[in-house]
C-alpha cells in the first residue's frame, strides 16, 4: 500500500523516468528476457515492489510489479513510497550525532539530564550506551504495531526491568531508540519528525524520504 510521507512530496510518477536501454548482443538480450519472464513470473506468485535492474550505467528496468494498493488494485508505481524497517535507527542515530555537533546534547549525557524522574538504573544510562544498544532495556516496549503516545512510552520505559546492567552487555533494543527519539524531542524542543527532517534529509535533498 503507498503511504503519504510526512513533509515530504510523494510523486505519483517520476519527474524525468530513466530510458531503458536495451543491451546489445544476443546473449545479453536472451539474460533480459529471462530476468522478465522471472519476474513477471513471480508477480504472478505476489510479488509487490519495485526493480531497478543495470548493466554498468545503463538501467535496463526500472518499473513497479503488482499492487501499491490492493484494495483498490491500484498498480505499483516507480514513485511508490516503501515502509524501510530499521533503517530509521541509523537516522535516528544520525540525528542524535548532529545535535551533539549543534551542542544541543551529548553523547555522555545520562537519561537523567533529560528525565530527572527517571529511576535507577536506567537513569544512568547514556545516550552513547542507548546507541550501542547497551542500555539493557528490552527488545520492545509492547506490540511492534501498537500505537503509544509519548507519556505511554515513557510510562512503560521507566517501569521496565532491564536486562543487564547497563554497559555491561550488547542487546538490540527498539525500546532504546524510542527513548532515543524521546531524547532528541525534548533536546531540540520540537517534534522529532521535524527534527530528522531539518537535520538529515534536507541538507542532502532527501525530498522523498520522512518519518511519518
Amino acid at each position: 500500500m503507498s503511504v503519504t510521507l510526512s513533509g515530504c512530496s510523494v510523486r505519483t510518477e517520476l519527474e524525468s523516468p530513466p530510458t531503458e536501454k536495451r543491451s546489445e548482443g544476443s546473449g545479453e538480450e536472451t539474460a533480459l528476457t529471462d530476468i522478465r519472464s522471472t519476474l513477471n513470473q513471480l508477480e504472478s506468485e505476489g510479488l509487490h515492489g519495485v526493480v531497478r535492474l543495470k548493466n554498468g550505467d545503463n538501467i535496463v528496468i526500472y518499473e513497479g510489479f503488482g499492487l501499491r494498493d490492493r484494495e483498490n488494485s491500484d498498480p505499483m508505481q516507480t514513485a511508490t513510497g516503501f515502509d524501510i524497517g530499521s533503517l530509521t535507527k541509523a537516522m535516528t542515530a544520525a540525528t542524535v550525532l548532529r545535535l551533539e555537533e549543534q551542542g544541543m546534547l551529548s553523547l555522555s549525557d545520562s537519561v537523567s539530564r533529560f528525565f530527572p524522574d527517571a529511576p535507577s538504573p536506567l537513569g544512568n544510562v547514556t545516550i552513547q550506551q542507548l546507541l550501542e544498544h547497551r542500555s539493557g532495556l528490552p527488545e520492545y516496549l509492547g506490540d511492534d504495531n501498537e500505537l503509544l503516545t509519548k507519556e505511554q512510552a515513557l510510562e512503560r520505559l521507566f517501569t521496565a526491568d532491564l536486562r543487564f546492567l547497563p554497559g555491561s552487555e550488547e542487546a538490540y533494543s527498539y525500546a532504546g531508540y524510542s527513548l532515543l527519539a524521546i531524547i532528541v524531542e525534548t533536546a531540540s524542543s520540537q517534534p522529532f519528525e521535524q527534527t530528522m527532517r531539518e537535520t538529515i534529509f534536507l541538507p542532502v535533498d532527501l525530498s522523498q524520504i520522512g518519518y511519518t
